[in-house]
């Protein structure tokens, strides 16, 4: 144990788990943010996974109290811990209980729906995108040309070649 003890202040071993188990308590939350907001039962989280963190952190913290007697830092952070195991024990389970009338396949043709629907949009905006820029060119011509603008041939061929473009465009997008 003497040979322990030097080593530990030398390379700080408190502070080292001080840090990173404070760490382990904070990035708990990024992952909790991702788990609110998943449109799915979570089904690829294992409860019995977060159960065995739960009692390894408060077996842990537990052991920590037998061996000081105290409430100290190491046993508060094990605590910590295994509280945010529960919140995300407790995540699963609520999204599992939402979802639980939705199998994963379904979940699934939602989603490729909603895909399909967002397709069709960018498509319809696309193509007004298109039109628009079609008809700007075509009034300038019956303004800038003839009195009668469908007599003026240069505009004509150039709306022509714009509408062919804009087919090709389309057909692009659809595919």
């Amino acid at each position: 144990m003497e040979i322990l003890s030097p080593l530990s202040k030398f390379l700080g071993l408190t502070d080292l788990f001080i840090f990173f188990n404070l760490g382990r308590v904070l990035f708990y939350l990024p992952s909790f943010k991702k788990m609110n907001a998943a449109r799915n039962n979570l089904d690829s989280h294992s409860l019995l996974t977060w159960s065995c963190w739960i009692f390894a952190n408060f077996t842990t913290g537990l052991m920590f109290y037998v061996q000081s007697t105290e409430l100290d830092y190491k046993v508060g952070l094990n605590y910590a811990n295994a509280l945010m195991c529960c919140i995300g024990f407790g995540l699963i389970l609520s999204k599992r209980k939402k979802f639980a009338g939705i199998s994963e396949s379904q979940n699934h043709s939602m989603s490729a729906e909603l895909e399909r629907e967002n397709s069709r949009l960018k498509g319809i905006i696309l193509e007004l995108k298109l039109e628009s820029a079609c008809q700007r060119p075509r009034q300038r011509s019956i303004v800038m040309g003839s009195a009668h603008g469908d007599t003026d041939t240069a505009g004509i061929t150039t709306h022509a070649k714009r509408v062919k473009n804009k087919r090709a465009v389309l057909s692009d997008v659809n595919r």
